[in-house]
């Protein structure tokens, strides 16, 4: 699958984004940021994937699940121990002994105490909620790709009990419940498997028409004019609602919230990757598609980072705004990861690899 760069940055802004939602800003926007970020990573996961997997599983090619998951398990797991026990040995986190165990096997967000599912590096949860998301993601796909009729009857279902389940929850219980427990981030999950087999973006495999030789992209992005329009358009539905964000229910914002924008916004970026437009020189810049290729890494040090260097300030009483702070975080943050990545989860990941599979 070729590298679609409007995404590849789109996942670097998402890092900084919750970067600056867990530096404790007070304005609006930023306290948005985290929300919309971790529901695009979701979408973007299942989108991206589906990408990546499409043609092999629709052309009927042999993609057995072990080498699937495990190859994705090598790629998450070293550095997400890495990043955990770096939390665990700093102090202020939460959680005691009985959360080491649920942390090493991933399975703390499946655990609805605070304590353990924000145990450690925090953000863990995410990537247990993502390994989960990658064990249904074959039969998902498959589902979509050869049984549509049934996919939509079971969607449809799921979105019913979803919104049944954000009703009736508690709200002392609404952050395990509806962005916690894995299930319920799964559904994003599968919205961008979905998006990522419309037949918009596969113009090749559908039935060629007789009276427009055209695909359906080329015709949506041909002009630079059009393809700007639709990136701005996105960008200001995804603005619209981070503004509007204080005034609507918990319930919704923690998740269902940003579905459409988060959605919308992928669209647009893929749709237009290939377009030259004042927006995709900008995003197509090295700078912006190494920050991409850095994000993983940036989400799961950020917050051990954030841990050691608060605690390193209040050692030498030192008083910095959280804007100096989070503008002196991002080049030190993109700096370890690239060095991580560099010289600790590259060669480990090839020894891995080439050991285990």
């Amino acid at each position: 699958m070729r590298l679609i760069r409007n995404l590849q940055s789109l996942r670097g802004a998402a890092a900084v984004m919750i970067l600056a939602h867990h530096m404790g800003f007070s304005s609006v926007m930023t306290k948005s940021f985290g929300d919309f970020a971790v529901a695009l990573f979701f979408v973007l996961s299942g989108f991206v994937l589906t990408l990546a997997y499409h043609d092999r599983v629709r052309q009927g090619r042999p993609l057995p699940f072990f080498p699937f998951f495990s190859h994705r398990l090598l790629k998450i797991y070293p550095l997400y121990i890495l990043t955990m026990a770096l939390a665990w040995l700093l102090p202020g986190h939460y959680g005691g002994v009985s959360a080491i165990l649920p942390d090493i096997l991933m399975i703390q967000s499946w655990i609805p105490d605070m304590t353990i599912y924000f145990s450690g590096n925090a953000i863990g949860w995410f990537v247990s909620d993502i390994m989960f998301c990658y064990l249904l993601f074959l039969p998902a796909l498959r589902l979509i790709l050869f049984r549509r009729r049934m996919f939509h009857i079971i969607a449809t279902s799921l979105l019913l009990l979803y919104f049944t389940i954000i009703a009736v929850v508690p709200y002392s219980s609404i952050t395990y419940a509806i962005y916690i427990i894995p299930p319920m981030q799964f559904i994003p999950f599968l919205l961008g498997i979905y998006l990522a087999t419309l037949p918009i973006l596969h113009p090749d495999k559908g039935t060629p028409s007789n009276t427009d030789s055209h695909p359906p992209t080329e015709r949506l992005t041909a002009s630079p004019l059009r393809a700007n329009l639709l990136i701005i358009l996105s960008i200001a539905l995804s603005v619209a609602l981070m503004l509007l964000f204080p005034f609507v229910t918990k319930r919704i914002t923690l998740a269902s919230y940003w579905w459409l924008p988060t959605s919308c916004l992928i669209l647009a970026l893929t749709l237009t990757d290939n377009i030259p437009t004042s927006i995709t020189r900008f995003l197509h810049s090295p700078l912006f598609i190494k920050a991409g290729n850095l994000s993983y890494p940036f989400f799961l040090l950020h917050l051990p980072y954030l841990s050691f260097t608060r605690l390193l300030f209040n050692r030498f009483e030192l008083h910095i705004t959280p804007l100096y702070e989070f503008l002196i975080a991002i080049p030190i943050l993109f700096l370890l990861s690239h060095l991580t990545t560099r010289y600790i989860l590259t060669p480990l990941t090839r020894h891995l690899q080439s050991t285990l599979l």
